[in-house]
């Protein structure tokens, strides 16, 4: 009767008598011999590949914590409260459109049931206190193109 699937122990499949088999060791790239321009032009790249890879630091990790007292503190572990920078721009008038979309059915016609409504900003003005310039932003798109309804529409500043 020939045994069932699986009720045989694994067998190694080397013998006593061979010796076993080394592991594979670090692949390093190795310098192929040039003997005519095409394989002179590898050679080089494979020499400039290899001296950039020993000079180059790798890549950094970002995600540990610098070594040292702080531990990442802003303040450099000192205790001392961190200086805050003035803040550079400065908003000075925003238009906003609160518009609501209505989903379609099949046929095509709006389902007063199912909408959503966004806030979009129109308009927007900032002052630059450095160089004394504004930056203006303004919704270049025709409200009426894409089928939204406005609801409100709000500024603020001056």
């Amino acid at each position: 009767m020939a045994p069932l699937n699986g009720s045989i122990a694994p067998v190694c499949p080397i013998s006593r008598d061979q010796p076993v088999a080394g592991q594979t060791g670090i692949m390093l790239p190795f310098i192929p011999r040039a003997v005519d321009l095409p394989t002179a032009i590898i050679a080089a790249n494979q020499i400039n590949r290899l001296v950039q890879t020993a000079l180059s630091p790798p890549p950094p990790h970002n995600n540990f914590t610098p070594p040292g007292p702080s531990g990442g503190a802003p303040d450099g572990g000192s205790g001392r409260p961190v200086q805050k920078k003035p803040d550079r721009w400065k908003e000075k008038k925003r238009t906003t459109n609160i518009i609501r979309f209505y989903a379609k059915d099949e046929n095509g016609k709006e389902d007063k049931d199912q909408w959503v409504e966004v806030e979009r900003i129109v308009y927007i003005k900032w002052h630059d206190t450095v160089q004394k310039i504004d930056l203006i932003f303004e919704w270049p798109y025709d409200p009426g193109l894409e089928g939204g309804k406005l609801m409100k529409s709000s500024s603020s500043g001056t």
